[in-house]
């Protein structure tokens, strides 16, 4: 099941990836962040 050729080289790779997804959702916050500063001058 477990390839030395490659097996073991996407293995680590991939547990990389969801390190840096992690990352994503943070900026995201952001982003409501400054939207909520536009409705206040439209007021």
């Amino acid at each position: 099941m477990i390839q030395q050729s490659g097996g073991f080289c996407i293995l680590t790779p991939n547990s990389q990836l969801p390190t840096p997804n992690s990352q994503l959702p943070t900026p995201n916050s952001q982003l409501p962040t400054p939207n909520s500063q536009l409705p206040t001058p439209n007021s």
